[in-house]
C-alpha cells in the first residue's frame, strides 16, 4: 500500500501517470474545506423500509389499500429513476459507484421486510434540470411486479430539499398512479399526492387503526451552485426585495450556516457589494452590509476552510464595485466613533479580526474608482486620504482610552494592526504608512498588563516587515524603538512572569533590528545589563520544556524536552543580544556621572563573568559558549578605552583611582583568557577546528589587551629603573593588585599559549620589581606563588589519575 496526499486528485494523477494509470477517483461526500472547483453532486442513501403491523398503501381513489400477505411481500427491491415532471426519464444520471458508468434505472439489493438496504447513489444532473425533476421509486417483491411507488421532489419552494432523513410514503402502484401528471382520462398524477410523512392531509386517507407504509431515505447536497438556506436565497435575489424586507434579511445573515456561505462565496460577495453600492448613503443598510461583510470574512479565518487565497483572488480578479469605497469608509468610521457601546464594541472586535481584507476591499475599490475618475477628469484622492487617515486617528483615540471594557478591543487592534498596513501600499506613500505606524505605537504608550506584550510583538512585526525595508524607514524605526521599549525592561523592583516576558520580547525586537543599530546601542546595553542582573537574582531551575528563543508571537511556543537541563531562556537571549551588540562599530557612549558610570561598568563586568561561567546557558552548548568569549573580548576592548580615558587619574590625584573598578576589569579579562574553553591544545581535532572557526585566537587578543591595560595603570619609570629592569612602566596603580592578581597571573605563566604566557611573565615581572622597589620584601608574592604551584600540582595529579583510569 502507498498513500498519496494531494488536494486535487486530477492533478495528482497527471503528475504520477505511471502509478495511477486508469485509477478511478471517488470524491468525498461533502467538502473538506473551501471548494475551489465547481461541483454539483446529489447523494441519496436508501436506508430501510418502514412496514409496521397493519401497514397500508395510500391510494388517491380508495384512500388506502392493505399490503399483500407477508409471503408475497418479503423480498423487497427498489427500482429508482430520475424523472422530469412530464414523466420523461433522465438518462445515465445515476452512479452507484465511481468506477461504473451512469445508469438510467437503478435497482437496489433485495432485502426482507425487517432488513435495511443501506446503499448510496450519486446523481449527476444539469444545474438547470434540478428544480424540475424528482426521484421516482417503485417497490416490488422479487420476482413479482411492482406494487407500490414513492417519490421525492429534489426542489421544494425556492431551494433544494433539506439534507437529512426523509420518510417517504408508499402509494399503491396502478394505472391511477403510474404517471406524474393527471391524464385526460382521469388517471395518474402522483405528483399531486403527499410524498412524505411531514405533508398534511394524507393521514385522513388511512383506515381506522392502520399505519402508512414508507421508505426512509437520506439526501445530501454537495454543490457549489445550489443553496438550501432560505435567507441566503432571499439575499441572492435582493433586487426583488423592498427596503424593509432587505433590512430584515440582512440581519438574519449571521445565522446562515458557514458552509452555505463558503459554497457560494463569490455570489455572496457580489450580492453584498451590489446592495452596498445600490443603497449608498443609507446608513442603516450600509452598516448592516458592513457587518454582514465582516461576518462572511470571519469565515475566511476559520482553519477548516482555508478561504484566504480565494478571497484574495476575488478581490484581485472579480471585484468590480468602485463606488463601494466611501460606503466602507463611512461604516468603519461610524463603528469606531462609539467604541464604548457594548454592541458597537462587539462588532468592532469582529471587524479588527478581518481588518486586512476590509482594507483590501477599500483599496481595490479606490483603485477602480480612480480609473473612473480619470476618465471623466476629476480627482478625489485628497478626500479619500483624509477619510482613511481619519480611521487611523480614531484607532489612536481608541488605544488612548483608559476604559477597562476596551481592553479586549484594544488587544485585537494591536494584534492585527501590522497586517493592515501593507494593504495601504499604492494609496499612501511609504513615509505616510510609516507615520501611521509610529503614531499608532505612540498611542499605545499607556497600555498595561498583557497588552504590553502584544504591543512588543507589534514592534517585532514592524521590524520584520518588508514594508519598512528601505534605509530611511529602518533608521526612523530603530530611533523610535528606543523609547518604545524603554519602560518595559531594565531596572525593576519585582521580577515576575510579566517582566520576564517583556524582557524576552524586547530581545526579539533587538534581534530583528541588530543589523541597523548605531548609536542606539549605548541606550540598549544598560537595559540589557540591568535586566540580566534582575533576572539572575531569581536563580535558574531545572526545565521540562523549552520555549522558542526570540519569539515573534505571544503566548510563546514551547515544546517538552528530556533531561531536565538548567537554563533560563531570558538570560540566554540577553546574553545573545549583548554578544551581537558587541559587533556594532559605533562603540559605547554611556552618559552618566562618574560614580554611576563606574557602578554600571562593574555591573556589566559581573554580567560578562556570569556569562563566561555559563550562568545563562548549559555548559554543553559549546558553540554559544565559545562565541560568548569572542564577544566578551570585543566588549572588554571597548570598556578598556572608557577606563583609560575616564578612570585613570594623574599621579597627583592618585587617591581618586577606582581600585574596585579596575579589579573587576582585570578579573574578567583574566577569567576570559584563562578559560578552559579556549585551551585548543587539549581538544580533539574536530573540536579544535570548531572553536578556532567560531572565535579565532581570542587568547592572543586578550594577551595584547592585558599588556596595554596593565601598562596603562603603571607609571613612567625613570632612566635608572628603565636601565636596570628594562621596563617602560611599573609601579603606580599596579602595586594595588599585589598580591590580589598574583595567583591568576601565575596560572597564565603556565599557559601553553606562547603570546599569553609571554605577557603574563612580563606582568609578573613588574609585580615583583614594584613590590621589591616599594618594600624590599617579596614574601607576599612568594607565598602566593607557592600556593598556586601547590594547587596546580594537585590538579595535574588528578588529571593524570583520571587519564590512567580511563586507559585502564
Amino acid at each position: 500500500m502507498r498513500a498519496f496526499n494531494h488536494p486535487d486528485p486530477a492533478e495528482l494523477i497527471k503528475t504520477t501517470p505511471t502509478l495511477l494509470h486508469k485509477v478511478n477517483t471517488t470524491q468525498k461526500i461533502g467538502f473538506s474545506g473551501a471548494p475551489t472547483k465547481p461541483r454539483s453532486d446529489i447523494y441519496v442513501a436508501l436506508c430501510n423500509p418502514h412496514l409496521p403491523r397493519h401497514a397500508l398503501l395510500l391510494h388517491p381513489k380508495t384512500g388506502s389499500v392493505a399490503l399483500p400477505p407477508l409471503s408475497n411481500f418479503n423480498a423487497l427491491q427498489i427500482s429508482l429513476e430520475v424523472r422530469r415532471q412530464s414523466g420523461e426519464r433522465i438518462k445515465d444520471c445515476i452512479f452507484p459507484s465511481s468506477n461504473m458508468p451512469g445508469k438510467t434505472v437503478w435497482k437496489s439489493a433485495v432485502v426482507s421486510r425487517d432488513e435495511s438496504w443501506n446503499e448510496t447513489i450519486k446523481l449527476v444532473l444539469d444545474e438547470d434540470e434540478v428544480p424540475h425533476v424528482h426521484l421516482f421509486m417503485t417497490i416490488s417483491s422479487v420476482p413479482n411486479h411492482a406494487i407500490a411507488l414513492a417519490f421525492l421532489p429534489l426542489w421544494t419552494g425556492e431551494s433544494f430539499i433539506r439534507d437529512g432523513d426523509h420518510n417517504l410514503l408508499m402509494h399503491r402502484y396502478d394505472d391511477s398512479t403510474a404517471t406524474p401528471m393527471a391524464t385526460s382520462s382521469g388517471g395518474g398524477g402522483y405528483l399531486g399526492l403527499s410524498w412524505a410523512t411531514g405533508e398534511e392531509g394524507w393521514a385522513a386517507a388511512l383506515s381506522l387503526g392502520g399505519a402508512a407504509a414508507g421508505i426512509k431515505v437520506n439526501t445530501y447536497l454537495c454543490s457549489t451552485r445550489f443553496s438550501q438556506d432560505e435567507v441566503l436565497l432571499s439575499l441572492l435575489k435582493w433586487k426583488t426585495l423592498g427596503q424593509p424586507e432587505l433590512v430584515a434579511v440582512l440581519k438574519k445573515l449571521v445565522f446562515v450556516p458557514e458552509l452555505e456561505v463558503v459554497k457560494l462565496l463569490k455570489e455572496v460577495f457580489d450580492m453584498l457589494f451590489g446592495i452596498l453600492v445600490d443603497h449608498a448613503g443609507r446608513e442603516e443598510i450600509e452598516d448592516l452590509v458592513f457587518i454582514a461583510l465582516v461576518t462572511v470574512l470571519g469565515i475566511v479565518y476559520d482553519r477548516r476552510f482555508n478561504l484566504e487565497p480565494i478571497v484574495d483572488e476575488y478581490a484581485d480578479k472579480y471585484f468590480n464595485y468602485p463606488f463601494a469605497t466611501s460606503c466602507l469608509l463611512r461604516s468603519f468610521t461610524r463603528l469606531l466613533s462609539n467604541p464604548t457601546d457594548p454592541d458597537a464594541a462587539k462588532k468592532l472586535r469582529a471587524t479588527f479580526k478581518v481588518g486586512r481584507h476590509i482594507f483590501r476591499f477599500i483599496v481595490v475599490a479606490r483603485e477602480k474608482q480612480r480609473g473612473k475618475e480619470a476618465a471623466i477628469g476629476i480627482n478625489a484622492s485628497q478626500s479619500f486620504a483624509k477619510d482613511l487617515h481619519g480611521i487611523f486617528k480614531l484607532l489612536e483615540g481608541l488605544m488612548r482610552n483608559p476604559a477597562p471594557m476596551l481592553v479586549g478591543t484594544q488587544t485585537l487592534a494591536v494584534q492585527h494592526f501590522h497586517m493592515w498596513l501593507p494593504e495601504l501600499v499604492g494609496m499612501l506613500t511609504t513615509e505616510e504608512i510609516l507615520l501611521i505606524a509610529i503614531d499608532f505605537m505612540d498611542a499605545c504608550a499607556g497600555v498595561k498588563g498583557k497588552l504590553i506584550l502584544f504591543k512588543l510583538v507589534l514592534i517585532v512585526n514592524y521590524s520584520r516587515s518588508s514594508l519598512f525595508s528601505e534605509p530611511e524607514s529602518r533608521m526612523a524605526l530603530t530611533v523610535n524603538t528606543v523609547r518604545w521599549l524603554e519602560p518595559h525592561w531594565g531596572k525593576t523592583d519585582e521580577v515576575n512572569m510579566q517582566y520576564r516576558e517583556q524582557v524576552r520580547l524586547c530581545c526579539s525586537v533587538l534581534a530583528s533590528q541588530v543589523g541597523e543599530l548605531g548609536e542606539e546601542v549605548s541606550e540598549y546595553i544598560p537595559k540589557i545589563i540591568h535586566s540580566y542582573k534582575a533576572i539572575q537574582t531569581t536563580g535558574r531551575h531545572e526545565r521540562g520544556s523549552f520555549s522558542l528563543l526570540f519569539p515573534r508571537t505571544y503566548p510563546f511556543p514551547s515544546r517538552p524536552i528530556a533531561g531536565r537541563p538548567v537554563f533560563d531562556e531570558a538570560l540566554v537571549e540577553l546574553a545573545a543580544i549583548l554578544a551581537a551588540l558587541s559587533n556594532v562599530p559605533t562603540g559605547l557612549h554611556i552618559d552618566l556621572p562618574e560614580k554611576e558610570l563606574a557602578e554600571f561598568i562593574i555591573t556589566e563586568l559581573q554580567v560578562h563573568m556570569s556569562i563566561l561561567s555559563c550562568g545563562a546557558f548549559p555548559e554543553t552548548w559549546l558553540s554559544v559558549h565559545i562565541y560568548q568569549h569572542k564577544s566578551t573580548m570585543r566588549m572588554l576592548e571597548t570598556l578598556a578605552g572608557i577606563l583609560v580615558d575616564q578612570f585613570l587619574p594623574d599621579p597627583d590625584d592618585a587617591d581618586k583611582f577606582n581600585m574596585e573598578l579596575w579589579q573587576a576589569f582585570f578579573s574578567t579579562l583574566l577569567m576570559l583568557v584563562g578559560s578552559d574553553a579556549l585551551a585548543l591544545e587539549t581538544f580533539p581535532e574536530q573540536k579544535r577546528r570548531a572553536v578556532w572557526k567560531i572565535a579565532g585566537d581570542v587568547r592572543e587578543a586578550g594577551a595584547d589587551l592585558l599588556r596595554r591595560t596593565w601598562e596603562a595603570i603603571g607609571w613612567e619609570t625613570n632612566t635608572e629603573d628603565k636601565r636596570r629592569f628594562g621596563l617602560e612602566k611599573m609601579g603606580g596603580y599596579q602595586v594595588q593588585y599585589v598580591p590580589g592578581l598574583v595567583a591568576p597571573i601565575m596560572e597564565l605563566c603556565m599557559s601553553v599559549h606562547e603570546g599569553l604566557r609571554s605577557v603574563a611573565v612580563e606582568v609578573l615581572q613588574t609585580m615583583i620589581v614594584s613590590e621589591w622597589t616599594l618594600s624590599q620584601d617579596l614574601s607576599v608574592i612568594q607565598a602566593e606563588m607557592i600556593d598556586v604551584s601547590n594547587y596546580l600540582e594537585v590538579e595535574l595529579l588528578m588529571v593524570a589519575n583520571d587519564s590512567g583510569e580511563s586507559r585502564a
